[in-house]
């Protein structure tokens, strides 16, 4: 078996390829292409394109594929980081987030359905941009807005493996002066929001993931 030396393993430039995961491909896959975890096969992590509108994909774990596969291919494809270049980030900022798009595999200067950063911008340029995608190193939160119509509690429902993360709620004002008394998980990934009194109004949440 052949040995080598600290020295002999290069430092990682725009990726690293000696931390690539062997992963199973659950769909076709394109090169760089966000891919979350899903599941297992065999022994190997099960991986698909990830999308902003899927719950699983919000708490999962997320990786950047190096190259395309076609679906069912086993490969050391996952990197957990990838630098991508000559994009246009005009309309970007250097250090601004980047986020998950509803569309698979796909990143976004905005927001998708689930609010899900996956990267930052590292030079902004019309034809040489670059960013920075490394999903697990940014911090990941879940927000949105739960309307309550003349009721004191209202509830969301969730995967359950989103159950008992931490939550913030708060009520927008209003002349009725209610306000959240308190917000609870089921057990089965249903949160409800309780309110000081009869409310008719949106409340604000964020869950951490």
């Amino acid at each position: 078996m052949a040995r080598y030396k600290q020295r002999q393993v290069l430092p990682g430039v725009d990726k690293t390829l000696s931390n690539a995961t062997k992963a199973s491909a659950g769909t076709q896959i394109k090169e760089n292409d966000l891919i979350a975890v899903t599941s297992q096969n065999g022994a190997f992590l099960s991986v698909v394109q990830a999308d902003a509108d899927t719950i699983l994909h919000a708490h999962t774990r997320l990786m950047v594929a190096d190259f395309g596969v076609a679906s069912g291919t086993i490969g050391s494809f996952a990197l957990p980081w990838k630098v991508l270049d000559g994009l246009n980030t005009s309309a970007l900022s250097v250090g601004d987030p980047v986020y998950l798009s509803d569309t698979a595999g796909i990143w976004s200067g905005t927001p998708g359905t689930f609010r899900i950063p996956v990267g930052i911008v590292t030079e902004d340029h019309a034809t040489t941009g670059r960013i920075l995608l490394c999903p697990q190193d940014m911090p990941r939160t879940i927000t949105g807005i739960l309307a309550i119509s003349s009721a004191t509690t209202g509830t969301v429902t969730f995967d359950a493996a989103l159950d008992g993360s931490p939550v913030t709620a708060t009520a927008n004002e209003n002349s009725t002066g209610r306000y959240v008394k308190h917000v609870e998980w089921n057990g089965s990934g249903v949160l409800t929001v309780t309110m000081s009194g009869t409310y008719d109004g949106d409340v604000g949440y964020s869950i951490g993931v």
